[in-house]
């Protein structure tokens, strides 16, 4: 079965950097988790605001892989509405996602900033800590 989210797009210049950890406080100590997620190397790849592949209205994108980061944390990469062109979302930019409902039937929308580049074509990836017990994690 192909999964989808819905994407629409707001500025938010207070958003900052993402930052990576490895390291997770436990009972028995902090333990390692072994992640198969690298950031890379720093790259330059600005672009200038309104031209993103996303617009005010909720799209839907397919889910293309989903990577483990640590025991809470995973990078969802979507492909792009366009697969030749990049996300092309401006720095500090951030998008609202939707998907699943409520009991009643009201969708669950988060904002997210993108930890891949406009270097990244046909695809985007977003970092999210999963609360499992909270009902948009089912």
């Amino acid at each position: 079965m192909l999964r989808t989210l819905s994407i629409a797009l707001l500025a938010n210049p207070l958003k900052s950097t993402t930052a990576f950890a490895t390291a997770i406080p436990s009972k028995g100590g902090t333990r390692f988790f072994a992640s198969a997620y690298s950031p890379g190397a720093p790259t330059f790849a600005i672009v200038a605001p309104g031209i993103n592949q996303f617009g005010e209205d909720f799209t839907a994108v397919p889910l293309l892989a989903v990577t483990p980061v640590s025991a809470d944390t995973k990078l969802f990469t979507f492909a792009t509405p366009d697969p030749n062109l990049p996300l092309n979302l401006c720095t500090c930019g951030c998008m609202l996602a939707s998907g699943g409902a409520d009991a009643d039937g009201n969708p669950f929308i988060r904002p997210y900033t993108p930890v891949s580049t406009n270097a990244l074509v046909g695809k985007f990836e977003l970092m999210v800590k999963v609360r499992w017990g909270r009902p948009s994690c089912k």
